[in-house]
């Protein structure tokens, strides 16, 4: 069967998919409506019957903030999607052929929106830049903890020294999500009286409180908190 390729404006994607495709592509001044993805946006112009025939999807600059159709479109395997208003990773969850998403300077604030992407066992490269969360001081280190089969995150390769260095550094968002869940306050752990019987142990419970405290640090909380680490270790050296 014949697949179909579609892009619906710009040229921000470059498929490396092989294999028959019919393709239409509908220009960035046409009058096509903003906001929410809809099947007839899709099935009009790729000019397909059904959505899980699409496979290399592009509409960025659109302004789409709303991308609930997705889930009917489990064989996609590239999105590009940049420069619009999308805020959750929720959408792409059951992508489950995904292997590219392009998201670049969208609207994604929590590390925890990572979640989402967990299930995606065949995502390679993920592309957040310019979005809030971007700026986070441990966003890559977290991307990569959190998804480490990832093989380039924005415009970077992931090498297996930085996912062995995300492993201890990234925060863990799994852990985040699940305590949010259960509706538990993200708080100290309090170490029994046999881990403070010497020095060793009591840096461990020290370290785990402070690992536990910063997930729910701003930004600028936790820059303050690594410039502050930072010194510590010079006086330390």
């Amino acid at each position: 069967c014949n697949f179909h390729f579609l892009v619906l404006s710009g040229d921000d994607l470059i498929s490396r998919t092989s294999g028959p495709r019919n393709f239409a592509v509908v220009p960035k001044s046409s009058n096509m409506p903003g906001a929410e993805l809809t099947a007839d946006m899709v099935l009009s112009s790729a000019r397909a019957t059904l959505l899980d025939e699409v496979i290399n999807f592009n509409c960025w600059g659109t302004e789409l903030y709303d991308l609930s159709i997705l889930a009917k479109m489990p064989l996609v395997e590239v999105l590009s999607l940049s420069i619009n208003n999308i805020s959750t990773l929720s959408y792409f969850t059951k992508c489950t052929a995904l292997r590219e998403l392009y998201l670049r300077r969208n609207q994604v604030q929590s590390l925890s929106e990572l979640n989402h992407l967990t299930c995606l066992e065949n995502l390679r490269v993920l592309w957040l830049s310019h979005n809030p969360v971007a700026d986070h001081p441990l966003y890559r280190a977290t991307v990569i903890r959190t998804l480490p089969l990832l093989q380039k995150l924005d415009d970077t390769d992931v090498t297996d020294e930085e996912r062995a260095e995300a492993n201890a550094t990234g925060l863990d968002v799994l852990a985040m999500a699940a305590k949010d869940d259960q509706g538990e306050e993200v708080g100290v752990n309090e170490p029994d009286e046999e881990e403070l019987d010497d020095g060793a142990s009591q840096d461990k419970a020290v370290l785990r409180a402070v690992l536990t405290l910063l997930p729910v640090l701003s930004s600028d909380s936790l820059a303050a908190v690594i410039e502050t680490a930072s010194c510590l270790q010079q006086d330390l050296d």
